[in-house]
């Protein structure tokens, strides 16, 4: 559920580089998903049968913190 987080295309160069870090940090069946309802973006590590809650934003707060 939710699509992949990490699949969006990043424009800036500071976007990028963060984007390596995380992924140089995970595991290779681990992936952040992200879900959206109604006013809220919720932002999830899925890893084989585990779920972590990392975020759950309001759509007009743009800055995630990783």
């Amino acid at each position: 559920m939710g699509k992949d987080f990490l699949a969006e295309l990043l424009g800036s160069v500071e976007g990028i580089t963060t984007l390596q870090k995380i992924k140089a940090r995970m595991s290779e069946n681990a992936s952040i998903r992200q879900y959206t309802s109604k006013d809220y973006l919720v932002l999830y590590v899925h890893q084989d049968l585990e779920i972590a809650l990392l975020a759950v934003k309001h759509y007009q707060q743009l800055y995630f913190h990783m």
